[in-house]
């Protein structure tokens, strides 16, 4: 005889996730918009000075002159796609392994630049971040770093409010 039910428990019940819960929802929400909009204004930042953008791609000493000019819009494309993703809320966990790894690479790049003694500009937002640009150096790892810690919380967290998922998958329980 089974005795779950006189123990009071039943190996049917649906625990609660814990990426449903109300903290995790409003969390996920602020980091979506957070690396979002940092994503989108980083992309679109790059989109009226893409020459600069792949002298800065060329001056870490990373790829080929050959590949310059693809991985800077590459880069662009990419940053915009992930941040509008992000923002309405649609793909969140795939859109957060993408900029998880575009971080990683990020984190590398400046890291490498770095370690080589290289003071150059990041390249990080094109001219929305005005003349001159950011150097590379321990605030940009850091900042990565804080963008990295939120792609990855959505990576295991990707439920939250006010995103399309949301409105669009009618067994998302509210």
């Amino acid at each position: 005889m089974n005795d779950y039910l006189s123990a009071g428990t039943d190996p049917l019940a649906v625990e609660p996730r814990p990426e449903d819960a109300a903290w995790a929802q409003a969390v996920s929400l602020a980091a979506r918009l957070l690396v979002g909009f940092v994503m989108l204004i980083a992309g679109a930042g790059k989109l009226g000075a893409i020459e600069q953008f792949g002298h800065n791609i060329y001056n870490y000493g990373l790829l080929p002159l050959s590949l310059v000019n693809i991985a800077a819009l590459l880069f662009i494309w990419v940053e915009i796609t992930i941040g509008i993703m992000l923002i309405v809320g649609v793909a969140v966990r795939g859109s957060a392994l993408l900029s998880s790894a575009l971080l990683l690479l990020f984190i590398g790049a400046v890291l490498w630049a770095m370690a080589q003694g290289l003071e150059i500009d990041c390249g990080c937002f094109g001219n929305a971040n005005g003349e001159g640009g950011v150097k590379v150096g321990w605030p940009k790892v850091l900042e990565n770093l804080g963008l990295l810690a939120a792609s990855i919380f959505l990576i295991y967290f990707p439920r939250s409010y006010f995103s399309l998922d949301r409105t669009l998958n009618r067994n998302w329980q509210s």
